[in-house]
This record gives C-alpha cells, structure tokens and sequence, in this order.
C-alpha cells in the first residue's frame, strides 16, 4: 500500500482537527484565500499546495513539516524557545512559563508526569523564596544575568511582581493532576547550592542561608500533607475533594534527567530540560509513547506514597528533615565561625 505523501498527511492533520469536514474547508478557503472547488481538489490530491501555500498552512496550524516527513525515521523535531526569546530577568521567564503552562493546563482531560533529580520548578511554588533562589542561581549561570554578576543572593532578589507570578504558576499547578517521582536525594541539589553559596559568600546576609533551610523544611512537610490528602492544596490551607489530585512515587533506584510529559485528550507533550531551567519540547508520538511507557514502567516499580504504609512515609519524609538539619548545623558553625 503507497504511503500518504506529504501533502495528504499535512491536509488529513488539518481535518483531523475539525468535527466536521466542511468546517475544515470553510477555513481552509478563509486561510488560502480561495473558493471551495481549488480546496477539495487539493483534499483530493487533484491539484498540488504550492510551497508557499504548505508554509502558510502549517504556521497557521503550527504543524512541523519536518515530523511528516520524517515520521518514519529515528529523527526527532523539538521546538527550543531560548534561541529565539532571551531572558532577562526573573519576572520575563515566569512570564514566559506561565503563558505556556496556562495554555497546557486548559488541555482537557489533562494529567502531568513528572520525574525529576531534584525538587521540580513547579513544586517550588509554594514558597517564592525556595523558587527565587533557584531563579538566582539559574540567572547567574545558564542565563549568565549581568546585574546578578557580581551581586549576593538576597530575598529582596524576589520583588513583588515576581511573586506575583510565582504566585501564578501556583495556581496553574494546583488546577492540574500531577504524578511526580522522586527520592529522597531530590533536596540534595539545593541543599548543595545553599551551602556553596554561603561558603563563597554569595549571601548578602549569612541567616537568609538558615532560613532557607527552614523553607525547605516546610516545602517537605507541605508535600507530605499533600501525599496524604492525595490533593493539592495551597500552604496553610487544606485539600477538598474539588482539588487537583496529587500522586507521589518514591524510587530510590531510577536516575533520569527532568521530564514532563502531559497527556490529554489532544494528545501527548513531553518537555525535557536542556542546559536548566530552559526546557526543549516535542509532540512526536513515538517518542511521547516511549516517554509514557517508560513513566508507567518506573511507577509500577516504586512506592505510591499515598497508599503505602504510614511507617514507609514518615521514613521518606524524616529522611529529607534529617539531610536539612545536617546542612543547617553545618551552616551554623560556619557562621559563628566567621
């Protein structure tokens, strides 16, 4: 049997998406300027879309012409938003990553995968600080930040307009059922970068290292009300059966780097971190299914912590305490030392 050229995949992908095929060609005439007659020849394949006219459809679909192509090869098209928008500040990315999420979050039927080595950006959104530091360390490394050169990390750092859209994202996450895995190591990353911080004294105030410290600790204890509860609820707060669900999966074992794969009635998205926090994304379906199964492999291998036992949870959860305190005892000495 002949494979579909590329016109017909591109065409069948537009219709695809309309309940209707005469829906179809009413935009498809309003897109290309054209009556229904040209339209249905270029359905039927009787009359081949000009160059232009494929580049015009596929933006407007925002549809990749290099995946029909390629569909049967081991090739792989990702879109990368850093080449063509830099960042500038910490407000333009959570601006930024919020106008996408908000758009992935209205997806129906929505559910999120998460597997990260350390505590996911969104999870940081209960407390602005624990976010803002890991925005600093991002600005002085992956986004190289000028006004951050040669400036201590400070809460001042995180302006009200950035928590506002901390703040934000919050909300987007709370509207989303998530699946997250994670170990117990996953606080070793920041705990690493607190610590190192102070030590080459990047803190405009040594005590702002301690309280983070003490957020972090809290960040621990948050998650696990919330693995209990089985839902997401804001700090302070308390879950309704109304709320997102909440699933948490421990595995001491599995090392990966950070994935996110959202699936939803329109399909799946995987996005997966390139030089952190930027992020590069793909719906390909062979490697969105490759993504999900391995999700659903790692996950029939670990703990739900929702359901084990109460003893298996506090352990996970004293653990991350116990590796928090040993850090701030270390950074007292420090302290007091100097």
């Amino acid at each position: 049997m002949q494979q579909p050229n590329l016109q017909e995949r591109l065409l069948d992908n537009i219709v695809a998406r309309y309940e209707r095929r005469s829906d179809a060609v009413e935009d498809l005439c309003r897109i290309l300027n054209s009556t229904k007659d040209p339209v249905y020849r270029r359905l039927r394949g009787d009359t081949l879309l000009t160059p232009q006219e494929m580049q015009l459809l596929a933006i407007h679909f925002n549809i990749s012409l290099d995946r029909l192509v390629f569909s049967d090869s081991t090739k792989l098209v990702c879109s990368f938003k850093p080449i063509t928008q830099k960042v500038h500040n910490f407000e333009e990315y959570m601006t930024y990553f919020n106008r996408d999420f908000e758009l992935v979050r209205r997806m129906p039927n929505l559910r999120m995968y998460s597997a990260s080595t350390e505590i996911p950006i969104m999870a940081c959104t209960y407390f602005p600080e624990l976010l803002g530091f890991k925005l600093y360390i991002w600005g002085r490394t992956s986004w190289n930040f000028e006004y951050l050169r040669d400036r201590p990390f400070s809460f001042s750092l995180i302006t009200e307009p950035v928590r506002r859209t901390i703040k934000e994202s919050q909300s987007h996450y709370n509207h989303v059922e998530t699946v997250e895995l994670l170990n117990v190591g996953s606080i070793d990353m920041t705990l690493a970068q607190i610590e190192y911080l102070l030590y080459s004294e990047s803190f405009a105030d040594p005590n702002e290292a301690l309280a983070l410290c003490d957020i972090l600790g809290k960040w621990v204890n948050h998650v696990k009300e919330m693995v209990i509860a089985g839902r997401k609820f804001e700090v302070g707060s308390s879950a309704s059966e109304f709320a997102a669900k909440f699933h948490l999966y421990h595995n001491e074992i599995f090392f990966t780097t950070n994935i996110t794969s959202m699936q939803s009635d329109l399909g799946p998205v995987v996005y997966f971190t390139y030089n952190g926090p930027n992020f590069m994304r793909t719906t390909d379906e062979r490697f969105c299914k490759f993504t999900n199964d391995w999700f659903e492999e790692v996950m029939s291998k670990s703990n739900h912590m929702t359901q084990v036992s109460e003893r298996i949870r506090d352990w996970f959860f004293r653990e991350m305490i116990k590796k928090i305190d040993r850090v701030k005892q270390r950074l007292v000495v420090y302290i007091d030392d100097h």
